[in-house]
C-alpha cells in the first residue's frame, strides 16, 4: 500500500542471484526444461531465455501463486571485441588485448 492506495504489482520473470553466486530466473508458473521465457531486466529491457534446468517449483510465500526457479542456457558468445572482459589485463605487459589477458595459461604477446 502506497499513500493509502493498494498497489497490485504483476510479477514478471526476473533474474535473481543464488547463494552460490550463479544467476537464475524467478518465473511465474510451473516452467519445464527447454521452455523459452521472456525475462525483464532491472532496466525494463526484456530478453528471451531458454530454461536449461528447473531448480525448484512451488508457491510464492507472498502471493500464494506458483513460481519456478530456473537456470537458463548459457549463450556461446565466443571472443567479442579486442579487449579481455571485466577489465582483465596481462600481468606482464599490462595490455587488455594481450593473449595472456584472455587466458592465464597463454604466453604474453610481448614474449
Amino acid at each position: 500500500m502506497i499513500f493509502g492506495v493498494e498497489v497490485n504489482r504483476l510479477m514478471s520473470n526476473s533474474y535473481t542471484r543464488l547463494k552460490s553466486g550463479d544467476w537464475a530466473v524467478r518465473a511465474e508458473g510451473v516452467i519445464k526444461e527447454g521452455a523459452r521465457i521472456t525475462v525483464t531486466k532491472k532496466s525494463g529491457e526484456t530478453k528471451q531465455e531458454t530454461v536449461s534446468k528447473v531448480l525448484w517449483s512451488g508457491l510464492d510465500n507472498r502471493t500464494n501463486k506458483p513460481i519456478s526457479l530456473c537456470l537458463v542456457a548459457k549463450e556461446s558468445r565466443g571472443r567479442r571485441g579486442n579487449h579481455a572482459p571485466y577489465g582483465q589485463s596481462c600481468p606482464y605487459c599490462g595490455s587488455r588485448s594481450c593473449s595472456r589477458a584472455w587466458d592465464e595459461g597463454a604466453l604474453c604477446d610481448e614474449d
